[in-house]
C-alpha cells in the first residue's frame, strides 16, 4: 500500500521556488564557495533536477548541518530524489533552526506524506494552514493539500479493506510464524530506510521455505529490486501475483523490475493493468498513466528496447523511427596544417656520407587559421522491441585562411542493424564508408565493416567491445593501400551523486595494418594503445572535459634508406569546456595537442589546434 500512497503524493503541491526563496532569507553561515553551491542547487531544484541538486548538497551536509537554508534545500532534494525519510530529518532541522520558515514547514508536510506518514503530514499542514500570519496564496495551497491528503486517507482505508477481502479468498502459500512476520517487517523497514541490501540478506535464509507466500515474496522482490537485482525481483513478484492475482502493488513493482531489466514493453503492460483496475483511486490511476506515457516516450526515443516479458501475451510492436543530428560551426588556429616534420634537417643513414640534408621549406610545418562547417545525421528505425536498423552520416568542410592547398573535406557514414540478446547485451554490425579530400582531389577512401557488443552492468558500468576491418585506399598513391584490422574495448562510468558528477572512460586498442602491395612491408605495422577520458559537471550549463591517449606503432621491415624498423609513438591530448547556451545549442572552446615521436626523424611532428565550436542539435 505504501507505494500507492507515494503515487498519490504527486498532487500535493508545495511551491519549491517559494521554499528556496524563503530559505534564502536565512543567515547562512557558509563561505563563498558553499553559498555558490547552494545557489546552484536551488537553480537545479527549480528545474526539477533533484538528483543533480543532491549531488551538490551532499558534500556540505557535515559543515552546514542545522543551517536553515541548507537543510531546506537538502530536504527538498532528498525528498524529490526518492529519499523522503531522510528529507524529513533535514526539514525538521530546518524548522528547528528557523521556526517561522513557512516554506520549510510546508516542505516537511510534503516529505512526511512522501514517506507514507499521511496522518503526521496532515497535522503539519493543518498547523501551517491555521497560522494567522501565513500569506494568502500559501494558505490556499495548504487548504488544497489537506483536501488531497484527506482523500488519500479515505482511499487508503477503502483499498486496505478491499485487500483484506481479497486476501481472505486467495491462497496464502506457506504460513508465516510470528518470527517470520517480525523478520519480514524488519526487512520492510530496512527497505524504507534505503538499506535494501541488508533487507535482502535478512530474507535470503527464508526464501526456500517461504517462497510462494505473497507477503514474503512482495518484500523479498522489492528488496531485490532496490539492491540492483531486477531479474531476481521479477521471479519473486511473479510468485506473489500467482498467489494473489489482485495484488496491485506487486504488479506495479513487477513493472518497475521489467523496466530496470530494459523490458519496456513488459513494464508498460504491467502498469496498464494496474491503471485499468476498477475502483483504483483517480490519482493513482493518473500516476500509472504517466508511467505508461513515459515508457511510450522512451520507446520512441530509443532504437532498441530489450524485451524479456514473461508468459503474458506480448504486445504487437509498432514501427518507430527517430531522426536526430547536429550542425557545428568552428573557427580556430592550427600550428601544422600540412603535418610537417619537427626538424629542419634530416640525417639519412644510407646517405650519411653526404651529411645532414636540409628539408625543403615547403615541407616544413605551415600555420593557419581555419573555419570548419560540420554536421551529422542519425536515423534509427526500431523493427521491434529488440531490433533496430540504423544509419549514421557525417561530413565536414575545413577551409584554411592561408595555404589553401591543404584545405580538407570529409564525408562518410555507416549503416547496420542492432539486436538486444536479453541480459547478454546488444550486438550491432555495420558497413562503413568514408572519403577524405585534400585540396581539390580525394586523398584517401575507406570502406569496411565493424561489429560491436555493449552492455551495462549494475546500472553503472558501460562496457563495449568492437572489432573492425577497414580497407584504406589512396587514389594517387596506390602502392600505399592497406587493410586495417582492429579490436577496441571500453569501460565507462559516471558518478551522479559525487561532487562534479565525474564521468570517466578507459579504452584499449590493438590491431594490425597490412600493406597490400608486395615489397611494401615497411608500411605494415602492429599497433596498440590506450585512451583515458574525464568529464566533470561544474554547473547545469558548464561541463569540462579532458582526454589523453597514446598509440604505439611497430613496423615490420626497415624503412628505405634508414636501415631500421620504423617505430612511432603517437601522443594526443584534448581539453576544453562545453557551455550550454540553451537546451540544443552549446559552445565548445578546446585545445588539442598531438605529437609523433619516431626513430625515423622524417615522421617526428608536433601540432597545436585551438578551436571555438558552436553546435546546434536537433
Amino acid at each position: 500500500m505504501r507505494r500507492a500512497l507515494l503515487i498519490l503524493l504527486a498532487s500535493i503541491g508545495v511551491n519549491i521556488g517559494a521554499a528556496i526563496a524563503f530559505a534564502a532569507h536565512a543567515a547562512p553561515q557558509a563561505n563563498a564557495s558553499d553559498a555558490a553551491s547552494l545557489q546552484d542547487a536551488a537553480a537545479l531544484l527549480r528545474e526539477k533536477r533533484a538528483s543533480e541538486a543532491l549531488a551538490k548538497l551532499a558534500p556540505l551536509a557535515a559543515t552546514l548541518k542545522n543551517n536553515a537554508e541548507f537543510e531546506t534545500l537538502y530536504g527538498v532534494a532528498l525528498t524529490d530524489s526518492g529519499r523522503p525519510r531522510e528529507g524529513v530529518s533535514a526539514l525538521r532541522r530546518a524548522v528547528a533552526a528557523q521556526p517561522d520558515n513557512f516554506a520549510a514547514h510546508a516542505q516537511l508536510g510534503r516529505s512526511l506524506a512522501a514517506a507514507g506518514d499521511f496522518p503526521a503530514a496532515r497535522v503539519q499542514i493543518a498547523a501551517l494552514r491555521d497560522r494567522s500570519d501565513l500569506p494568502p496564496e500559501m494558505h490556499e495551497v495548504m487548504v488544497r493539500n489537506l483536501e488531497t491528503i484527506d482523500e488519500a486517507l479515505k482511499r487508503k482505508k477503502a483499498a486496505e479493506k478491499q485487500q483484506k477481502l481479497a486476501q481472505a479468498g486467495a491462497p496464502a502459500g506457506p504460513r508465516l510464524s510470528e518470527s517470520d512476520r517480525a523478520t519480514i517487517r524488519a526487512a520492510a523497514e530496512l527497505v524504507r530506510a534505503k538499506k535494501a541490501a541488508k533487507a535482502l540478506a535478512k530474507l535470503d535464509p527464508l526464501a526456500d521455505r517461504l517462497a510462494g507466500n505473497p507477503d514474503f515474496d512482495y518484500v523479498y522482490g522489492v528488496a531485490a529490486l532496490e539492491s540492483g537485482h531486477p531479474a531476481q525481483a521479477s521471479v519473486a513478484l511473479r510468485r506473489a501475483l500467482a498467489a494473489r492475482p489482485d495484488f496491485h502493488l506487486a504488479r506495479a513493482e513487477l513493472g518497475r523490475a521489467f523496466a530496470a531489466m530494459g523490458d519496456l514493453a513488459g513494464a508498460k503492460r504491467e502498469f496498464q493493468m494496474v491503471r485499468d483496475v476498477a475502483g483504483l483511486p483517480a490519482l493513482a490511476r493518473d500516476a500509472m498513466g504517466r508511467e505508461v506515457l513515459a515508457i511510450d516516450q522512451a520507446l520512441t526515443q530509443s532504437g532498441v528496447s530489450p524485451s524479456q516479458a514473461g508468459p503474458a501475451k506480448p504486445e504487437t510492436p509498432q514501427p518507430r523511427t527517430r531522426i536526430s543530428g547536429y550542425i557545428e560551426n568552428s573557427i580556430g588556429y592550427d600550428s601544422n596544417v600540412n603535418a610537417g616534420p619537427s626538424s629542419e634537417t634530416l640525417l639519412i643513414p644510407a646517405l650519411s656520407f653526404l651529411g645532414p640534408a636540409s628539408i625543403a621549406p615547403q615541407a616544413m610545418p605551415k600555420k593557419s587559421g581555419f573555419y570548419e562547417l560540420a554536421g551529422g545525421l542519425t536515423i534509427t528505425h526500431a523493427v521491434d522491441n529488440d531490433t533496430a536498423l540504423f544509419a549514421n552520416m557525417v561530413g565536414n568542410w575545413h577551409p584554411l585562411f592561408d595555404h589553401g592547398e591543404f584545405r580538407t573535406a570529409l564525408a562518410g557514414g555507416e549503416a547496420g542493424i542492432a539486436h538486444r540478446f536479453g541480459d547478454l547485451g546488444t550486438v550491432s554490425i555495420a558497413a562503413i564508408g568514408q572519403t577524405f579530400l585534400m585540396g581539390d582531389s580525394a586523398f584517401r577512401n575507406i570502406y569496411g565493416a565493424a561489429a560491436q557488443w555493449r552492455q551495462r552492468y549494475a546500472d553503472t558500468w558501460d562496457v563495449s567491445l568492437s572489432a573492425s576491418w577497414l580497407g584504406l585506399e589512396y587514389p594517387t598513391l596506390a602502392g600505399q593501400n592497406t587493410d586495417r584490422y582492429s579490436a577496441i574495448g571500453t569501460i565507462a562510468r559516471k558518478w551522479e551523486k559525487v561532487p562534479l558528477a565525474p564521468a570517466i572512460s578507459f579504452t584499449g586498442t590493438a590491431g594490425r595494418e597490412i600493406a597490400r602491395t608486395d615489397g611494401m612491408d615497411f608500411l605494415s605495422f602492429t599497433f596498440f594503445g590506450g585512451r583515458v577520458g574525464l568529464e566533470t559537471t561544474w554547473a547545469p550549463w558548464l561541463v569540462a572535459f579532458a582526454q589523453v591517449s597514446y598509440e604505439d606503432h611497430r613496423y615490420d621491415a626497415d624503412y628505405p634508406l634508414f636501415f631500421t624498423h620504423r617505430h612511432d609513438g603517437l601522443f594526443d591530448a584534448l581539453a576544453g569546456v562545453e557551455i550550454k547556451l540553451s537546451e540544443r545549442v552549446s559552445l565548445r572552446p578546446s585545445v588539442h595537442y598531438s605529437e609523433t615521436r619516431s626513430n625515423v626523424d622524417l615522421f617526428d611532428q608536433k601540432r597545436w589546434i585551438t578551436a571555438m565550436a558552436l553546435r546546434t542539435t536537433f
